[in-house]
């Protein structure tokens, strides 16, 4: 497995931010990360949670307004209702994560149970800019002694023909740059 939970030595998850802009390849990494981590039988599994599930319902708009607004703030994302529902899964205990209806742009009525999990997997474009998630997420240093040598732990995405990105060089400039 790419994630070692004996070397985490820590009861409660370890939450793993997958940032970057649209078309970045963040949803790749992150169902990456999600098939090569494997818990031990007695911990639970991994949770993959995707900010974009936590776009603000604003029923106070018609559509054509609601189409206007810009989702790449973070005005737009109920951050501090997501900060709340990883606090619970911190706690041991599952929620109920929203569902976004993109065609409509509001929440749809419907919810999905999140169960707690050895390892939360957070997608989004603003999770490294939000300072309460950040805060959740473990330091660079931590979770580099709890990765192994899974082919996953080094792979390589192409993000451009000029640029490729490791997740150790992530975890680097994490640690050099989000993290102080």
């Amino acid at each position: 497995p790419i994630f070692d939970p004996a070397k985490w030595g820590n009861s409660t998850p370890l939450i793993i931010g997958v940032a970057g802009g649209s078309g970045s390849g963040k949803t790749t990494i992150a169902e990456a990360l999600v098939e090569a981590i494997k818990p031990p039988p007695n911990r639970p599994g991994v949770a993959y949670i995707k900010h974009d599930a936590y776009y603000r319902h604003r029923s106070d708009l018609t559509l054509e307004e609601r189409a206007l607004l810009n989702y790449d703030h973070p005005d737009s994302l109920e951050t501090d209702l997501l900060v709340r529902q990883l606090e619970m899964l911190r706690a041991g205990l599952p929620f109920d994560e929203p569902v976004y209806d993109f065609g409509g742009h509001q929440r749809s009525t419907e919810t999905v149970t999140v169960a707690p999990a050895s390892v939360v997997v957070l997608e989004g474009i603003l999770v490294l800019a939000e300072r309460d998630l950040r805060a959740m997420m473990v330091a660079a240093r931590r979770a580099k002694e709890a990765l192994t040598d899974h082919p996953v732990a080094t792979f390589s995405v192409q993000l451009s023909d000029a640029t490729r990105v490791t997740l150790p060089l992530s975890l680097e400039r994490f640690e050099q740059i989000t993290q102080p």
